[in-house]
């Protein structure tokens, strides 16, 4: 156990390191680099701006992807002439009326922040909406470790470690530092974690009951991950309503809470449909739910192709820690295998621990039952709804789509990977996975993108 005053510095020292390599990473990725930067820029620039705009912002966006090599990068011929529209390049060819068809409040928000610093030139716009997206990979890094601190309080280290997980993932730092939608989602729910978390170890119940539907309300309007923040959210109520259970008072005030939960939420639709109509029609196409029925079951129904689905589901693990270059350059078959045998592990010790907290009455966790099963229902459902939702129409599908749950994912495998060892090397997992992750983010930065991206060997 470290001292307090040891564990402040260490704290301290801990984030500093994390800002610096996180901005280091902000212009380590060349522009246009990371998947769907250039539409996802281009709408959030003519989201508000009338768009007569859009073939002159296509001709800049096409002739700046021209400056920055985007064509070499892919091992790809440069097209000539090069073509006026974004829809018309080859490899990058969707236009950005497709990204425009999602909720807007990312592109909205960078938006207004161009317009209010009065940003001009592509490339400084550019930046200023990564910087954004920086910021929201800070401030999900923070409230993880706000979450981690409530879980893990009685070790400082295994705090550090899930938020290493969150701070270091080589993917999930070049999404963060990207222009994406995602990046806003990621905030929100893990902000909505720590939330539910906190209303569990602190009796603030009035807390998530006012700003949980606020919070799921402004994701809806973000991403369509946010249907997933309604399964843990549907977990903690019926926590709520059992442990109500015990006397009258106590449940006739937890019919209140839902009662204010559904009013809160009816009122929430009705300002946005009058306020944002065209906007609650795009929500209400991405978030769906009968869309996502038909794919579960097209997705029973090739469930037995079993050697189709290895391969799916091995480029989605790999795509999850590190798969740049638009999923083509990735690590050594031998770093994965070592960084699946870590999360095997990692999953065996989430069984046990269910398992002995089960059976066993006097069983000590670090984790409470209640925020183990939130953190289930912020992460199962999201994984499984990612691979169901793209196989089997892609060879695969990206893993930055469950960062949203990174949280929820990083609590859960320092979790596992406490509970599987011994208890004499239970002080060593820690420093495992602080050290593991830096030194697999620092061979990541020289090893793979550097060498990728600045003396092009498409290694």
């Amino acid at each position: 156990m470290l001292s307090k005053q040891m564990d402040k510095k260490l704290k301290v020292l801990f984030f500093i390191f994390v800002f610096i390599q996180g901005f280091f990473y902000l212009f380590l990725i060349p522009p246009w680099q990371s998947p769907d930067e250039c539409r996802h820029f281009g709408y959030g620039i003519l989201v508000d701006k009338d768009k007569k705009m859009k073939p002159n912002l296509d001709k800049k966006l096409v002739e700046s992807m021209d400056a920055f090599h985007a064509w070499e990068y892919q091992s790809l011929a440069r097209p000539h002439p090069l073509p006026n529209r974004l829809s018309a390049v080859p490899f990058y060819g969707i236009s950005i009326a497709r990204v425009s068809r999602q909720a807007p409040l990312y592109y909205l928000l960078n938006s207004f922040i161009i317009k209010k610093l009065k940003i001009n030139g592509i490339l400084n716009q550019f930046y200023v909406v990564r910087s954004i997206s920086f910021l929201f990979y800070i401030l999900s890094v923070y409230f993880t470790y706000l979450s981690a601190r409530i879980l893990f309080k009685d070790d400082f280290l295994y705090c550090l470690a899930t938020v290493s997980f969150v701070a270091f993932l080589p993917q999930f730092l070049i999404i963060s530092t990207s222009v994406n939608s995602v990046n806003l989602a990621v905030l929100l729910e893990t902000i909505f974690i720590y939330l539910m978390i906190l209303s569990i170890h602190k009796g603030k119940n009035l807390l998530i009951v006012l700003f949980g539907p606020i919070v799921i309300a402004l994701g809806f309007f973000n991403h369509q991950a946010a249907l997933f923040m309604i399964p843990p959210f549907l977990v903690l109520l019926l926590i709520y309503f059992i442990n109500s259970m015990k006397n009258k008072r106590e449940f006739l005030k937890i019919c209140i809470i839902l009662l204010i939960i559904v009013l809160i939420f009816l009122a929430l639709y009705l300002v946005a449909n009058h306020l944002f109509p065209s906007l609650s029609k795009n929500v209400a196409r991405e978030s769906s739910i009968k869309p996502r029925i038909a794919e579960i079951n097209l997705f029973i129904k090739y469930l037995s192709n079993t050697s189709s689905l290895s391969v799916f589901l091995d480029g989605f693990f790999m795509s999850f820690w590190y798969f740049s270059g638009w999923m083509r350059f990735g690590y050594l078959p031998d770093i994965y295998s070592v960084l699946k045998l870590i999360s095997f592990l990692s999953f065996l010790g989430l069984f046990k621990y269910l398992f002995f907290t089960l059976s066993r009455k006097n069983y000590k966790t670090s984790v409470d039952l209640s925020s183990f099963l939130i953190l289930i229902a912020a992460g199962l459902p999201l994984l499984l709804g990612t691979i169901i939702f793209k196989f089997p129409n892609a060879i695969t599908t990206q893993g930055r789509y469950i960062f949203p749950a990174i949280c929820a994912l990083a609590i859960l495998f320092v979790l596992g990977l406490k509970e599987i060892v011994p208890k004499k090397f239970e002080n060593w997992v820690p420093l495992f996975v602080i050290v593991g992750f830096i030194v697999l983010n620092i061979y990541t930065i020289f090893n793979s993108l550097i060498r990728v991206f600045y003396y092009f060997t498409n290694a």
